[in-house]
């Protein structure tokens, strides 16, 4: 789901204008603004008029500029994304019964409607609407009453509150509910010190579960129960849940079972837990692990990882399994990079990589999965996550350069060679010296070098020719030093 859809016509226009500005390095002309967007001129200098209004209402130091045909965006650095989201979103009706039905497991048509002070039909029409959005996270609304399991409502709510929520607002909503004491004892369970970013994260899912207490059952925990059957031996599983039945006993609070469940899979799917804890949990098997394992035996065989690195792989391959087994459903708020993530790769590992990912994204089992928004972004985590692994194996190959004295001609050779190598960052050139230990030294002169170290003599001065053979054997060298 794209946030925006919660967003009347003419606030989805004007998303997509901010959205366009940070998908773009230059000036935005108007043109391309009416391209983009499937608007006349006149209809997104009204829609630009009314943003700028909205803007200065909200006292943000923010406008769109139209001069000249041009769009031009002033924006303080501090503005953050979710402030422009909140702004959207706040007052929009959908957004506005997303959170009465928060609040309440059911509704009244007639009282929502008097209370959102809008006609019934009006109503209807944006149930309608909300209806084929939730489907993607499989529930719904139906006859004023919540449909689906109760642990895809609270990971739907957590999704929408972390994109649209600003800080102040999100400290308001944690606040209602003092969940520190919860939060201190899954410290405890992990032994360790949760950084404030994780206790953010973890605060809020825990506000959310613990306003949502009563509206968990066993009709809306079927799917999740069945679930939990491979966990039930898990040795985190057993002290999560111990751990939180005493918690909950404070309160003399009866709670189902269901309630830990939900609380692990949130756990197990985020970057919340110390890597020790997740290889921990992961150590006792189960369908996530094996997940692991297979993915993890076509990485190697891929020859995408570095062995260093495979902590932090299992970790994120754990995150990412969890996800695809307990969820479904995404909300995408930001726009994407994804061609500016891929053009850190060498061209040359570009197809390996995009059919790992594919072969891997495939093990996830899950039933549209790999066409649906929690996909894609799993698709986008698992390739940064590689791209990771992969630049660590990457090895420096040191080459120098031996011109004699002229500086001129040194720098124009190491320019011509950084352009034929496509400016790869694991080439570093310097200038010849007899104590540093290179692995590849390129000479205009016909003197004697260090022994056994390759050397290539210029020919003419950095011909095309010369740069041609150079750019092979230092392509074949970093892959031989990086054991590629």
């Amino acid at each position: 789901m794209q946030i925006e859809q919660l967003m009347e016509k003419e606030k989805q226009a004007q998303y997509q204008l901010i959205s366009l500005f940070y998908q773009s390095t230059n000036e935005m002309t108007l043109k391309e603004a009416t391209r983009n967007t499937n608007l006349s001129k006149q209809t997104v200098i009204k829609y630009i008029e009314s943003l700028n209004s909205t803007l200065q209402l909200s006292q943000f130091n923010t406008r769109l500029i139209v001069k000249d045909d041009r769009l031009l965006w002033e924006m303080p650095d501090d503005l953050s994304w979710q402030h422009l989201v909140f702004m959207f979103l706040k007052d929009d009706i959908k957004y506005q019964i997303l959170y009465h039905l928060f609040k309440h497991r059911q509704f009244n048509i007639t009282q929502l409607a008097q209370t959102l002070l809008i006609s019934e039909a009006t109503l209807n029409r944006h149930l309608s609407g909300l209806n084929k959005l939730l489907a993607e996270f499989h529930i719904g609304i139906s006859q004023g009453h919540q449909v689906g399991e109760e642990l895809q409502w609270r990971y739907f709510y957590y999704e929408l509150f972390s994109q649209s929520l600003p800080l102040k607002e999100r400290q308001h909503f944690v606040r209602q509910l003092d969940v520190t004491p919860y939060v201190r004892l899954i410290e405890r369970l992990c032994a360790t010190t949760l950084s404030q970013d994780k206790i953010d994260q973890l605060m809020l899912w825990l506000s959310i579960s613990q306003q949502r207490l009563m509206m968990l059952n066993k009709d809306n925990t079927v799917l999740l129960r069945e679930k939990a059957k491979s966990y039930l031996e898990n040795v985190f599983y057993s002290r999560l849940e111990k751990a939180v039945s005493h918690y909950f006993s404070r309160f003399a609070i009866e709670f189902d079972t269901s309630e830990v469940m939900a609380l692990f899979a949130f756990l197990t799917s985020q970057d919340l837990l110390p890597i020790a804890t997740m290889k921990y949990i992961l150590g006792f098997g189960g369908p996530v692990s094996e997940k692991v394992t297979e993915a993890l035996w076509l990485l190697r065989k891929g020859q995408m990882i570095e062995e260093g690195t495979i902590e932090e792989v299992i970790y994120g391959l754990g995150q990412l399994f969890s996800k695809a087994y307990f969820f479904q459903g995404k909300i995408l708020s930001q726009p994407t990079d994804d061609y500016l993530t891929e053009a850190i790769v060498a061209k040359e590992n570009r197809d390996t990589l995009a059919l790992l990912l594919n072969h891997v994204l495939v093990l996830a089992d899950a039933r549209e999965f790999h066409h649906s928004d929690l996909g894609e972004s799993c698709k986008r985590e698992l390739r940064e996550l590689l791209i990771f692994s992969h630049e660590k194996r990457q090895k420096i190959l040191n080459v120098g350069i031996d011109t004699g004295d002229n500086p001129v001609r040194q720098a124009i050779l190491i320019l011509k060679l950084r352009h034929c190598l496509d400016n790869n960052q694991y080439v570093h050139f310097k200038a010849f010296d007899e104590k540093t230990r290179f692995d590849y030294i390129i000479s205009e002169l016909d003197r004697q070098y260090q022994p056994l170290i390759p050397i290539y003599r210029m020919k003419q001065n950095g011909s095309p020719r010369d740069l041609a053979i150079i750019g092979h054997h230092l392509k074949t060298l970093l892959r031989e030093k990086s054991g590629l």
